[in-house]
C-alpha cells in the first residue's frame, strides 16, 4: 500500500517532507555519555542523532517550520526492550515561547531512539514507546541534561 502511494505522488509531482530536531555533536556525545553511565548497555546499532518533529508533509505545510531554528530539548523518561532503547524528550519550558511554531512535534510520543538490535528500525521506538507494558522510567529521570539541536527539513 505504501509502495502504490509514492507511485501516486510522484505521478503527481507532490513531494514529501520530513522535519527533524537533529542534536548537535556536543549534545550528541552528552546523551551517549548520560546513557552509559545511567542506563543498560546499547544495543547494535546506535543512533543518537534526531528526533522526529513531522513526516510526510507536503510544502504548503511546512509554513510552520523554520530549518536551522535552535531548539533545547530535555529528557523526560526511557523505555527499551530487546529490540530498541529509546529517551522520551520535551522542549525546554523557558524556550518554549521562542519555538513554539516550528518544534510542534506531531509525534505522538516525542522521542530520540539510543539504539536498536540487529534487523529492528529506528521507527520501532515508536511502538516502544505505544506499549503500557514496557518499562518507562519517569520518577527521577526529569534531567537536567538540556540537548541541543537544530530544525532541518529535508524531502523524502
Amino acid at each position: 500500500m505504501k509502495r502504490f502511494i509514492r507511485k501516486i505522488l510522484k505521478f503527481f509531482g507532490i513531494k514529501r517532507y520530513i522535519v527533524e530536531a537533529i542534536l548537535t555533536p556536543a549534545s550528541r556525545f552528552d546523551l551517549v555519555k548520560w546513557w552509559t553511565l545511567f542506563r543498560s548497555p546499547f544495543r547494535d546499532n546506535i543512533y543518537c542523532h534526531h528526533m522526529t518533529v513531522a513526516y510526510g508533509l507536503t510544502r504548503k505545510q511546512l509554513c510552520y517550520f523554520n530549518d536551522g531554528e535552535p531548539a533545547v530539548l530535555r529528557i523526560t523518561g526511557s523505555a527499551e526492550d530487546e529490540f530498541c532503547q529509546a529517551v522520551s524528550v520535551e522542549r525546554h519550558p523557558e524556550t518554549r515561547d521562542k519555538i513554539e511554531q516550528s518544534l510542534f512535534c506531531r509525534n505522538k510520543h516525542p522521542h530520540i531512539t539510543i539504539s536498536t538490535s540487529f534487523g529492528t528500525p529506528p521507527v520501532y521506538s515508536n511502538k516502544l514507546l505505544d506499549n503500557p507494558e514496557v518499562r518507562r522510567d519517569r520518577e527521577g529521570i526529569k534531567s537536567s541534561l538540556f540537548l541541543c539541536a537544530i530544525v532541518r527539513i529535508r524531502k523524502l
